[in-house]
């Protein structure tokens, strides 16, 4: 059984608008730096999600 694209690009969309909420709510250097993080890690699981839905390794040689 296999998952489909949908959850993956819920969960991504989902960690890039905490990270885009704390980025823009919060002052603090580390905590924006820790923002900035989660936002990479929702669009490499986007470019991981893409990726094995075409068939194609470009997003994943991207996202390392």
């Amino acid at each position: 059984m296999s998952v489909g694209l949908e959850p993956f690009l819920l969960l991504s969309a989902a960690l890039f608008a905490i990270g885009l909420y704390g980025a823009l709510a919060k002052s603090n250097a580390v905590v924006l730096l820790m923002c900035i993080e989660i936002m990479l890690n929702g669009v490499n699981i986007a470019l991981g999600a893409f990726s094995r839905f075409l068939g194609l390794l470009t997003g994943q040689v991207f996202a390392i």
